[in-house]
């Protein structure tokens, strides 16, 4: 007789509740908001078709389809389906593993991947604008324009690693922090527009017996910290959008666009994207770009003059000039190759391939 006992299984929201409540208990509060939204969304589904308890059993590729055409119907783009998929087959996994279920991989006709976004970077020129804005003592346009010119003087420092930014961080002339993101320990140095903002912030009375550099958060308290830089990131972005109209730029302003602008300016200027990689704190390299928004257009035609000459030292061994050019005779043209004082290979080139043309035309229209 077997001494094994059977683990009951719970439902899809059971799990997903009891799954949340751990990430909850240990800190990773982002990925616990991600599966509480999963969760919200897939129960607002299951009323929809009818069927308020879904057991893992049920959750197999024709259930997984049925809730993407849902999300879809539901105008949801391709990115946020994609990290509900992402967020749902994560569940589902843990379960098949903790209790032993036989996986059918329902997820493997789904989009789990996100598209790359656009670079939001802006011009130099705007940059400029938004630093430089007159808030007329409006004390939360103050602190967001202070934001925006700190994280892009700080080599595009996220807002949540500038809220979460400790005094004792700044030791001398140099920031020393972890990416809240990715852990990655980065070290920056303080330029002397850094260091006014900075003096401004720790000489704030109102903010004295804080830990923090920036009136964001009041306490280290994980959740209440975490919701309190949530609900701060919506603020900064809506002062943002004000402090855009008050510096006359039409562009789209976020919390991402200091750090993305950074990283195309750097780029720009010659600094090679391993060097831009290291000083964003990401993995890869794939990842800074991008946040390129692109080498400037006269960079690309620079290189392309670069290329053309080399071609033609190459095929003709001096300066050449082709031009089209219609013949007087109705009916007829052709390619004059010029070079100077003689014909060459560029001539007998188009020549033949002219004769080639007519003889493959005539053959086409007699058959």
């Amino acid at each position: 007789m077997s001494n094994l006992i059977s683990i009951p299984v719970p439902t899809f929201a059971e799990y997903a509740e009891s799954q949340i409540s751990e990430l909850r208990l240990s800190g990773r509060f982002a990925t616990a908001d991600n599966y509480n939204t999963l969760l919200t969304s897939v129960k607002t589904f299951l009323r929809y078709i009818k069927h308020p308890v879904l057991r893992f059993r049920e959750i197999d590729s024709i259930l997984v389809r049925t809730y993407n055409r849902w999300l879809r119907q539901n105008h949801n783009v391709r990115n946020s389906i994609a990290c509900y998929n992402r967020t749902f087959r994560a569940i589902y996994n843990r379960a098949v593993k903790t209790f032993g279920l036989n996986d059918s991989h329902p997820f493997d006709d789904v989009c789990t991947s996100e598209e790359k976004t656009g670079s939001r970077a802006v011009d130099e020129s705007v940059i400029i604008r938004i630093i430089n804005a007159d808030v007329k003592g409006d004390r939360r346009l103050m602190l967001a324009r202070d934001l925006f010119t700190f994280s892009f003087l700080c080599r595009g420092m996220p807002f949540v690693d500038m809220a979460y930014l400790r005094k004792r961080d700044i030791v001398g002339d140099y920031i020393t922090y972890n990416r809240h993101k990715t852990r990655a320990l980065l070290k920056v140095r303080v330029e002397p527009q850094v260091r006014k903002i900075i003096d401004r912030y720790l000489g704030m009375k109102e903010n004295g017996d804080s830990p923090y550099l920036f009136p964001i958060l009041k306490d280290c308290d994980g959740e209440r910290a975490y919701r309190k830089y949530r609900s701060g990131l919506i603020i900064y972005n809506r002062a943002l959008k004000r402090l855009a109209a008050l510096a006359d730029v039409t562009e789209n302003i976020s919390s991402y666009v200091a750090r993305h602008s950074w990283a195309s300016i750097a780029y720009n200027s010659d600094i090679s994207i391993g060097v831009i990689t290291d000083s964003l704190g990401h993995t890869s390299e794939n990842t800074t770009r991008t946040y390129v928004c692109g080498i400037n257009q006269e960079k690309l035609d620079e290189a392309n003059r670069l290329m053309a000459r080399k071609c033609r030292k190459l095929f003709f061994g001096r300066s050449i000039s082709m031009s089209p050019a219609r013949t007087q005779k109705a009916g007829s043209s052709s390619w004059r190759c010029r070079t100077p004082g003689r014909s060459s290979f560029g001539t007998e080139y188009f020549t033949m391939r002219a004769v080639r043309l007519t003889r493959w035309a005539g053959n086409t229209m007699r058959s």
